[in-house]
């Protein structure tokens, strides 16, 4: 379960910007596959010491390849 895991979740931390994704679903075709993640993005303000300033959520859909060893 803590392969899987690591495998959905990305963090990325830019200048005071923490991203994460997670895969919701995937769908499999001969195309390939579609997944529908869920992207969160926390803005940090180091200005007033406030440990979150925002978070924005966004769900979106993209090609990806999750198994890549899945026969198409």
């Amino acid at each position: 379960m803590r392969q899987q895991r690591s495998m959905c979740d990305r963090i990325a931390n830019l200048r005071g910007r923490i991203w994460t994704t997670r895969i919701l679903s995937t769908v499999c075709d001969s195309e390939g596959c579609t997944c529908r993640y869920t992207l969160n993005l926390w803005e940090y303000d180091f200005t007033r010491e406030k440990e979150m300033l925002k978070e924005v959520h966004t769900v979106f859909s993209a090609k990806c390849s999750i198994l890549p060893s899945f026969p198409v």
